[in-house]
């Protein structure tokens, strides 16, 4: 551990960042991008206006590090979950119920639901893509490594499965959610369906 005061100036620079990003995060998630402006990013981060712009050239390129932090944490999360599987349907089940119950609980909700609007649909798709790149090759990995053969394209049935997954975190965000298990539930059966294994009860 380095004392504070002998920190270096990159890791001076490394802290003011994490510091907007934080604050950033917190005041996108409670308000929405338009509403959360950029003196109050600063002030919620303890830096000035410049300390801002050394990192960050605009508004939209504090968001999208946001959106990198909170994919990036989503992605370890799924990870995570699917290294306690021993078998590679365990693996994907667990993985696809961790991106579900992680998403549900998450406050960034209105973070995501901002992406498309912030950073345009073509920005979108691109970090959709890249979200889906590194999950699809994991999954893939671990099917491969278990003898299971996935239907298709694997980058395509990512992006398929991920869209199936991110309406499922719609439906328990609903006005009229159904029960969480049977959400969850209905994912395993998809999964059963989309991987050609007989459901195990």
């Amino acid at each position: 551990m380095v004392p504070a005061g002998r920190r270096t100036q990159a890791q001076r620079s490394a802290t003011t960042r994490q510091a907007i990003i934080d604050s950033a995060r917190r005041l996108f998630a409670e308000e929405g991008f338009a509403e959360a402006g950029l003196d109050r990013i600063v002030a919620a981060a303890g830096v000035t206006r410049g300390a801002l712009y050394h990192h960050f050239d605009t508004k939209v390129d504090v968001f999208a590090a946001v959106v990198e932090q909170v994919d990036r944490e989503l992605f370890d999360a799924v990870v995570r979950a699917g290294r306690a599987a021993d078998d590679p349907v365990a693996w994907i089940r667990r993985a696809a119920r961790a991106y579900v119950e992680a998403r549900a609980r998450s406050t960034d909700g209105r973070i995501v639901a901002d992406l498309p609007a912030v950073l345009g649909p073509d920005e979108y798709r691109r970090i959709s893509a890249a979200r889906c790149l590194p999950l699809a090759q994991l999954a893939g990995a671990a099917a491969a490594a278990g003898g299971v053969e996935l239907p298709g394209d694997p980058n395509v049935l990512a992006a398929m499965l991920l869209a199936a997954l991110e309406e499922a975190v719609t439906l328990l965000g609903g006005e009229h959610p159904p029960s969480k298990r049977a959400v969850l539930r209905t994912v395993d059966a998809l999964l059963d369906r989309v991987l050609g294994v007989t459901p195990v009860g």
